[in-house]
């Protein structure tokens, strides 16, 4: 072998055992990822593995039914067949809709919101084309499964109000949830899940929503289900009972139906619970939990009236003479006496402004207790100034003003309870006497909503203890109320002698034939009333009205005219329930809103009986 033979031996022999270095080396590589992939990550592909032949559908728990507290059903379900398409998983939209609509009629709304949809990032999300599909329809569709690719009929519940308009704004409503709600929830993704909105259902939407379950199916290669591997079953809702009782709620919503905007609570003077409340106008909440209609939502959110706030804890108003209670307490409880006598002649000078008496010939000479049965707008000026804005807003502050209370519905206003340090923070000017002496019959920046000024009739009534409103039963409070007799709420901290006084005032303003509400009263001696008459300005009375006496609401545009109120309590002797009426530019409070009071503790005192008498439902929320 010559020199040059030798050379390209080597050269071959190098190149062999470099290739065969390299294949080993690959060799090892795919040994060693082999064996990664086998014994370390085998549990993760095993799942995808899995994935690949298990379904997992998530089960819907059952929405808890809401009763009265008799027992009567104010929302429930019921089975319905839904049609839903899945946008992501439709290639032709319109050939599928014309598919669709041989088989089941579809809105020409709901073709253009899938149409709108289809555009969107919502397109992952079940789409509800149909409700309440027939059987008939049904059928039809499973048979033709295989020409409908991403069109699927689940069977779901719709919740249904069966008292309608009557207890709307206390029950509340359902709807689906909206695309901000969705990612709260894996359930919320869910075809025609529906979540509270408003009212109990939606302050109390985690336990009556219950906790879903789970369901994995054995697939095969073309995703149809073989088998059920396991199943973990729903948590379905908690029912709930409120202390809401449907006779009063019927008839105090039939009795308020002709007023164009009002409110009206009644509650138990001594737990808080609220048996009655109505706002008006209202709506129906079927109309949401079947799906509202764009036209129909225009109307209701776009109304004059506005159907859809709560008005009994959504509404502020002026409270007027209802405030003059807080302004009494205050006096009684800073040792002003109550022979304390001041002459009303109609009005008071104060600086170069006059302020007016509602009684343009004045009272006269008048002590406390007849100073608020006849509810002297003088006398209470004399008094605020004595005490001074920070007395009143002290007693007015244990009475309930000025803040949310205790209460378990949501959209609960708090009112305005004015002081020198509030105006100065909101409006950047000083506190002048003049406020003082507005606030006084509550009226300036005042601001309190019916709720609050029945809670200030309960707590007067009971003997001063600080209860706080509940839609809900409280199981606590009525154990210890039958067990001990003693009230669970702590006390306000005001003299027996004061508060004794007062309700001899309140008493007379109902019973006494000079009392601004004697009118009103109940004729029983064993179920009369006590209370307080408000008429609140809704504008400011100019010197000429005043001289010409053009104070007639019934001459005013309707928007001109004053609030009308009444808060008050029955019976006078043991007192039960407190109320309290707002109607929106109503007039006068004894004309227009305390005959209705009168009405609704009437029927209180005939009809209900003290909730804590009463055995708590065993299924309740706490």
């Amino acid at each position: 072998m010559n020199e040059g033979e030798r050379s390209q031996e080597e050269v071959f022999s190098r190149r062999a055992v470099l290739l065969g270095g390299t294949q080993v080396a690959l060799l090892a590589a795919l040994l060693g990822r082999l064996g990664w992939l086998q014994l370390v990550q085998s549990s993760h592909y095993q799942k995808l593995s899995d994935r690949n032949s298990l379904q997992v559908t998530l089960l819907p728990p059952r929405r808890g039914r809401i009763f009265d507290r008799e027992g009567e059903i104010l929302a429930h379900n019921l089975p319905k067949y839904n049609l839903y398409i899945m946008l992501d998983r439709i290639l032709d939209l319109n050939a599928v809709l014309a598919r669709l609509q041989a088989i089941t009629p579809l809105s020409a709304e709901k073709i253009e919101e899938m149409r709108r949809r289809s555009l969107t990032s919502q397109r992952f999300v079940p789409f509800e084309a149909r409700r309440d599909l027939s059987w008939a329809e049904v059928t039809r569709i499973e048979a033709r499964t295989g020409d409908l690719r991403g069109v699927s009929i689940h069977l779901g519940e719709q919740r249904i109000y069966p008292y309608r308009k009557t207890a709307a704004h206390i029950v509340g409503y359902v709807a689906r949830p909206s695309a901000r709600e969705v990612k709260k929830h894996a359930l919320y993704y869910l075809p025609g899940f529906i979540v509270g909105k408003s009212g109990v259902e939606r302050r109390y939407e985690e336990s009556l929503r219950g906790l879903g379950g789970e369901s994995r199916y054995e697939v095969n290669a073309r995703g149809q289900r073989v088998a059920e591997v396991s199943r973990l079953t729903p948590q379905h809702g908690r029912e709930l009972w409120l202390s809401l009782d449907i006779r009063l709620q019927t008839f105090m919503a039939r009795r308020l139906a002709t007023e164009k905007r009002a409110a009206a609570v009644v509650l138990d003077v001594h737990t808080g619970e609220i048996v009655g409340g109505v706002s008006v106008p209202s709506y129906d909440p079927n109309l949401f939990s079947q799906g509202i209609d764009r036209a129909s939502w225009q109307s209701l959110s776009s109304h004059p009236h506005f159907p859809l706030i709560n008005k009994t804890v959504g509404g502020a108003y002026a409270p007027g003479s209802v405030f003059k209670t807080a302004v009494m307490l205050a006096a009684l409880e800073r040792g002003i006496p109550t022979t304390t006598r001041y002459t009303c002649r109609g009005r008071i000078q104060h600086g170069r402004r006059g302020f007016h008496c509602w009684k343009r010939s004045g009272h006269g000479s008048l002590a406390m207790i007849e100073a608020l049965r006849e509810s002297c707008d003088v006398w209470f000026y004399r008094v605020a100034l004595a005490l001074g804005i920070s007395t009143i807003n002290k007693y007015a502050q244990l009475l309930g003003y000025g803040r949310k209370l205790g209460l378990d519905l949501p959209d609960v206003r708090s009112g305005i309870l004015p002081s020198k340090a509030w105006k100065l923070r909101r409006m950047g000017q000083p506190w002048r006497i003049s406020d003082t002496l507005l606030s006084a019959i509550g009226q300036g920046y005042v601001l309190a909503t019916p709720m609050q000024m029945a809670v200030q009739m309960a707590r007067l009534a009971n003997g001063g203890f600080a209860v706080e409103p509940r839609i809900t039963f409280l199981p606590d409070s009525r154990k210890r109320l039958f067990a001990t007799g003693e009230s669970p709420f702590r006390s306000l901290g005001a003299a027996p002698s004061s508060l004794s006084v007062l309700r001899a005032a309140l008493d007379e303003v109902v019973n006494h034939p000079r009392g601004t509400a004697y009118g009103a009263r109940i004729h029983s001696a064993a179920r009369a009333m006590a209370g307080k008459t408000g008429t609140s300005q809704v504008r400011r009375i100019s010197q000429r009205e005043r001289q010409q006496r053009i104070l007639s609401n019934a001459e005013l545009p309707w928007l001109k005219r004053d609030h009308a109120m009444f808060a008050g309590y029955a019976p006078v002797a043991a007192p039960q329930w407190a109320v309290s009426v707002v109607v929106e530019h109503g007039g006068s409070g004894a004309r227009a809103a305390a005959p209705y009071a009168r009405d609704f503790l009437d029927f209180a005192q005939k009809t209900l009986e003290p909730s804590y008498r009463k055995p708590q439902p065993i299924d309740n929320l706490g």
